[in-house]
């Protein structure tokens, strides 16, 4: 036998059953307000009326507000109607991307920074919205990344990604050459998600962004700092081995030191 979803039943009948309480409780005052006024004046029924009148546009007002801030649940089958909205509402440039096997859906926005960030569904997860942007990489660094050669290059990428990974910046995909980096958040698609949440992931992103730019310029800086402490030894040609031995251990006690005065 099927059991009865009664959460679900409650949610959908929900905003029926209150309207019909309100009703009723409306039929009793109206009941209650001809029955005071029989026996009042004309100016005193006037007041009645005016001040009922009061609360029934109070109560309408009450009711479109909290249906607006309510509003529906949100659910994997409504999310993308729902956040059309809410970009809308952000006042967002957008574009809505072509289907593709790894999402549903997909958006383009643009942050009042500029930052380029796409608002997805996957095809893998019912339950998420995916949040992906590729960080702008400045032209300096770049430059700085070239003259590193291959194996500065290796060495840069290994401690930035350490660095990353400690700030917690969701990095998915990065490479040096051509340096580029991809950041990634999941946001869980509840029945209580709302545009604050997309906001406050928005921002999240941004502040990922911020910390991969500056950890770029601290291992920059400190694979040159490691560059220019290399010391290149140099050799004489005309000096003889005794001679550059002497020279190179010069700061060790001689024989006739270290037998002490005869």
């Amino acid at each position: 036998m099927r059991q009865l979803d009664w959460p679900g039943f409650w949610a959908k009948q929900r905003p029926r059953l209150v309207l019909g309480f309100l009703c009723l409780l409306g039929a009793l005052a109206l009941g209650r307000v001809a029955v005071v006024a029989q026996g009042l004046e004309s100016w005193q029924e006037f007041w009645i009326v005016f001040l009922f009148s009061l609360c029934l546009i109070w109560a309408a007002i009450a009711t479109s507000v909290a249906r607006e801030r309510v509003g529906q649940p949100v659910s994997a089958e409504n999310i993308e109607s729902i956040l059309n909205e809410w970009i809308r509402r952000f006042r967002f440039p957008n574009q809505k991307l072509a289907d593709s096997a790894g999402y549903r859906f997909a958006y383009r926005i643009t942050a009042p920074d500029g930052q380029v960030v796409i608002i997805g569904k996957p095809t893998t997860s019912d339950s998420s919205l995916r949040f992906k942007t590729d960080v702008m990489v400045l032209e300096r660094h770049r430059r700085a990344l070239n003259d590193l050669g291959e194996h500065g290059r290796k060495r840069f990428m290994i401690e930035y990604m350490s660095e990353c990974s400690r700030a917690r910046v969701h990095i998915t995909s990065a490479r040096a050459l051509p340096f580029t980096v991809r950041i990634e958040r999941t946001l869980p698609i509840t029945r209580d998600l709302n545009d604050e949440m997309l906001w406050t992931a928005l921002e999240s992103m941004h502040q990922d962004v911020a910390i991969a730019l500056t950890h770029t310029d601290l291992c920059l800086a400190r694979m040159r700092e490691t560059q220019s402490d290399v010391i290149v030894p140099m050799t004489t040609s005309s000096a003889s081995p005794g001679a550059s031995d002497a020279e190179t251990w010069s700061h060790l006690p001689s024989p006739e030191s270290r037998s002490g005065p005869a």
